[in-house]
């Protein structure tokens, strides 16, 4: 299964915690729930200064943007991808459910896709 991923995916500094089997929250809009990735430096940092990764699964996807027509603007992730957080979302922001920590980001906030 790695053999088709991206190098930088399955290095050791860039590491995913296995999936919820389900995610318990559904997004509303253009907002988008995502899974925070691991930092696993290599460097001894101690806990207070170490920083988020501004990496993530995505979990859920909104319909998207509602327009003036009433019709919705899609959002082009899907569940699985891979994505860069951009923004406030770099030093932290999330909601705890049930012991696990979710992202739940506006569309805007995702500044990449890793293609896989």
């Amino acid at each position: 299964m790695t053999d088709s991923l991206p190098e930088i995916l399955t290095s050791a500094a860039f590491q995913l915690k296995p999936r919820p089997a389900v995610c318990p929250l559904t997004p509303m809009d253009d907002y988008v729930v995502c899974e925070r990735c691991e930092s696993t430096d290599s460097l001894l940092v101690p806990d207070h200064l170490k920083k988020p990764s501004n990496k993530g699964r995505v979990l859920a996807v909104g319909p998207g943007r509602l327009l003036q027509n009433g019709a919705y603007a899609p959002i082009p992730l899907e569940p699985g991808d891979i994505v860069v957080f951009g923004g406030y979302l770099k030093d932290g922001a999330g909601i705890d459910v049930e012991g696990t920590k979710f992202l739940i980001c506006q569309a805007g906030d995702i500044i990449a896709k890793v293609n896989k």
